[in-house]
């Protein structure tokens, strides 16, 4: 008997143990693998800080965020770009300005099988519209391109680059476009969030990856009418380091060369790209969508300057365009169709695969680091610290030549 107790013990034990360890499993999967160890703890000491500083600023609860990303996962497999919904409305016609009657090298080889329209014969209704303010001079307009549910990196950028409003004297002006939101309740959300910082603009078409194009234009023609004072905008992502004061430098020491006349369109010129014919990749461009082996020369989408007249004959050359799911590929063939060249710049760096050095990252004026916050964070923080340090102990030199171009 005294066995017989022992072994139905042993196996009321092993039960809990078992239903106890599937419950885990069962939530690890539903929080999309949270309970395995964090990458964070990769990082040293001197980083605990700045996750705790991170973790403080970041005010908006993270499970709004993965709520998004479940509901954007499923509008990505059920909205294709070509079944992407938009509202019509009357938009102002741009002044006339001459534009290349013959196709240009890209201009030749787009598509108008898979988007018998162009880009702006599908016109998008304004939710919300931050002001520009037309009682400052506005010497760069900062357009930032983000995800409806991308509360906490909108903060973090707030928080950060966003929250510099002058420098040198000049006058910046920060906004985040966004499309639409995949629910109400994430909409109710962004509602509040415009309400509390007046720096949302938000469109109504579907915000997925290959609308990104639409999301491009968008940001171009609402510079062009409610903010066409500003000197220079600057199209950059969510998820980049902008380090102002040395931008407005660079702009002003450029401006003296070219005693301000320029056509600017500069930043990580990317050269001799080849489409992605992979159907598995997320840059994937059909033989439909885009004929040619080559795309023209184009700046790199997460961050890169225009200047104002550059802006409007990019549009203007747009107007003329079928469409092209890659946004930086299409501005590039705009560009090359309005005679605007690319200027490339060293100092826009991409993703930086050696890991954080607060000396190698401080000469760049734009850096991408996708999907690494506390990097970001850890820059801002050194920089307040540091900033007077001229890190003359690192021989860095000028950035390797190869340093815009993608792996």
């Amino acid at each position: 008997m005294e066995r017989k107790g022992r072994a139905k013990y042993l196996a009321i034990c092993i039960l809990l143990i078992a239903t106890i360890a599937f419950i885990s499993i069962h939530m690890c999967v539903r929080t999309r693998g949270s309970c395995k160890t964090s990458k964070l703890k990769l990082f040293t000491a001197p980083h605990t800080l700045v996750k705790e500083e991170f973790n403080n600023k970041m005010n908006i609860s993270s499970r709004v965020e993965q709520h998004f990303e479940k509901d954007e996962g499923s509008i990505k497999k059920e909205s294709p770009l070509n079944q992407a919904r938009y509202r019509i409305i009357k938009t102002p016609t741009l002044s006339s300005q001459k534009i290349k009657s013959t196709l240009t090298a890209g201009e030749a080889r787009l598509s108008t099988k898979m988007h018998n329209e162009n880009i702006h014969k599908a016109r998008y209704r304004l939710k919300l519209n931050a002001k520009c303010p037309r009682e400052k001079d506005v010497y760069l307009v900062t357009v930032v391109e983000s995800a409806p549910g991308s509360f906490t990196d909108r903060q973090q950028f707030r928080d950060t680059w966003g929250s510099v409003k002058e420098t040198g004297g000049k006058y910046i002006h920060t906004v985040f476009l966004l499309g639409a939101a995949p629910n109400v309740s994430i909409q109710s959300i962004v509602e509040k969030e415009s309400a509390k910082y007046g720096d949302i603009v938000q469109y109504d078409f579907v915000d997925t990856y290959r609308n990104l194009t639409v999301k491009t234009v968008a940001a171009l023609r609402w510079v062009l009418k409610f903010c066409s004072h500003a000197k220079t905008m600057m199209k950059t992502d969510i998820d980049v380091i902008v380090q102002y004061s040395l931008l407005v430098d660079f702009l002003q020491s450029l401006a003296l060369k070219t005693n301000g006349e320029l056509m600017l369109y500069l930043g990580c010129v990317l050269k001799h790209m080849p489409p992605v014919r992979a159907t598995s990749s997320k840059w994937f461009v059909s033989e439909q969508e885009y004929a040619g082996h080559r795309y023209p020369d184009y700046v790199a989408g997460w961050g890169y300057l225009l200047s104002l007249p550059a802006v409007k004959s990019i549009v203007q050359a747009a107007l003329q365009l079928p469409y092209h799911p890659m946004e930086d590929v299409f501005v590039g063939i705009a560009a090359e169709k309005a005679g605007v060249a690319p200027t490339q710049n060293k100092w826009f760096a991409p993703v930086v695969s050696m890991g954080y050095s607060f000396c190698y990252f401080k000469p760049f004026l734009v850096i991408h680091l996708p999907g690494n916050r506390l990097m970001r964070l850890q820059f801002w923080l050194d920089l307040k610290q540091f900033e007077n340090d001229s890190c003359s102990h690192v021989n860095r030199g000028e950035p390797p030549e190869h340093v815009c171009q993608l792996p």
